[in-house]
């Protein structure tokens, strides 16, 4: 908890490279020194003054690292820490989930854990500076998967139950988007979307099809599925593109 050694030190106070990693079920948040390779702080949110069972979900850092923020599924929360730490913000949203942080602006978006149900049709933007919150309606139910592009422009907002996709443009409106509705057939329960370096493609992940599917996002206004492959009965969550932007 950063107790200072004999020599009146704190450890690894000094500590840049650090991986933050939610324990849901143990309601705290890891940091790891990814040098040294060790756990360095264990921040308890009961201690805080939250729930016995705040149940932190995702986290989104700053990227000058100066700040972090964490989503408590257990007390609809979204949570601001410093650099040191320390609580400095806090908004209400229910069942709070995933989160994006906009890479070159001041918002962070927010999404509806999988694990609450008959959540609203609704996501949030928060303004990180403030952390005022402004709630989102959107035209489908079950907003889950979410994601913001490398150029700080567009977020997406991926529905878990009726395969479709919002999409947010923060240079015009960011508390408002349009939606694209896909085929319909068999429903692709898409639990998480990723967007490629380049921005050009996004990977969404469908659990229910054991199914990976490929998006041209290329035009934002008009997104289109150009992939997909079936991972052979996976049931795929998270995925992630390497830095080169050719695997996943």
């Amino acid at each position: 908890e950063g107790a200072k050694n004999d020599a009146g030190e704190v450890p690894y106070a000094g500590s840049t490279n650090r991986l933050y990693v939610c324990n849901q079920n143990a309601g705290s948040v890891s940091i790891i020194d990814t040098d040294a390779k060790v756990v360095i702080r264990n921040i308890n949110f009961t201690a805080l003054g939250f729930s016995t069972t705040p149940k932190p979900h995702d986290l989104a850092v700053e990227p000058d690292g100066s700040a972090w923020y964490v989503s408590l599924i257990g007390d609809g929360k979204v949570l601001k820490f410093n650099s040191d730490n320390n609580l400095v913000g806090q908004a209400d949203f229910i069942a709070a989930g995933l989160l994006a942080l906009n890479p070159s602006k001041d918002l962070l978006y927010v999404g509806h854990t999988l694990s609450v149900p008959n959540v609203p049709s609704t996501n949030a933007v928060i303004t990180r500076s403030t952390m005022a919150l402004t709630e989102i309606s959107v035209p489908f139910a079950r907003p889950h998967g979410l994601v913001s592009d490398k150029a700080g422009r567009y977020t997406y907002s991926a529905s878990l139950v009726d395969y479709a996709i919002g999409v947010f443009d923060s240079d015009t409106d960011p508390a408002s988007g349009s939606a694209f509705a896909f085929p319909p057939g068999t429903n692709r329960t898409i639990v998480q979307i990723n967007v490629s370096p380049n921005d050009q493609r996004m990977i969404a992940s469908s659990q229910q099809t054991s199914e990976l599917m490929v998006f041209d996002i290329s035009d934002p206004a008009n997104i289109a599925v150009v992939d997909s492959f079936n991972t052979g009965g996976m049931a795929p969550w998270h995925t992630k593109y390497n830095t080169a932007g050719d695997k996943i």
